[in-house]
């Protein structure tokens, strides 16, 4: 369910965020799609070297919880944009379509790692089945929930958005420790038992 809160990113910058530049900011229409093409190239360069940060389940619950951080900062940055003129408020989204780029790739590499270390060996195409539900979920109900939120709450909707990204990451980190102590405390019982 944190991936697919964490996930909210993709209706965001793909339906809420143009909306948003067009008719809530003085920047210019354009910025559709200056940052639909920074975010499209700092993925494309980047999407190996991301995956580093996540090489496990232990750092990639860490990017999970830094991409919440992240996706949240940059939703204050495109919320600032508002408040500014043309030029002000294209340096404002060119600097949080950056932010939110990194956020972005590190949900995706750490949710992966996560997905399938977590995932038991028997059983796996099951419970990887149902850690996607977040996102068919967020595929659902994402595009309605952040253009409700931000389109007519306004700089306020952002707030919120910020805030359900920080508790998913955090969200997101805490779930992948519980799984971790609980399989140990398995593992510890199991050979007691033995024993």
């Amino acid at each position: 369910m944190t991936s697919g809160l964490l996930l909210l990113n993709d209706s965001l910058l793909f339906v809420a965020l143009p909306l948003w530049i067009t008719q809530h900011t003085e920047a210019p229409a354009v910025m559709v799609a200056v940052i639909t093409f920074v975010n499209t190239v700092m993925t494309a360069l980047g999407q190996v070297w991301w995956t580093r940060w996540t090489k496990d389940v232990t750092s990639a619950a860490r990017g999970l919880l830094a991409s919440g951080v992240l996706l949240a900062a940059a939703t204050l940055v495109f919320a600032g944009a508002h408040f500014f003129g043309a030029v002000a408020a294209s340096l404002l989204l060119v600097l949080g379509v950056i932010v939110f780029t990194a956020g972005e790739n590190l949900h995706s590499a750490g949710s992966w790692q996560v997905s399938y270390d977590l995932s038991p060996e028997k059983g796996r195409s099951k419970a990887l089945a149902v850690f996607h539900l977040g996102e068919t979920t967020q595929d659902v109900i994402g595009p309605s929930l952040v253009t409700g939120l931000l389109i007519t709450a306004g700089p306020v909707g952002w707030l919120g958005l910020a805030g359900i990204f920080l508790a998913a990451g955090g969200g997101a980190k805490a779930g992948v420790r519980w799984v971790l102590h609980s399989r140990r405390m398995g593992t510890v019982a199991s050979a007691a038992g033995t024993q």
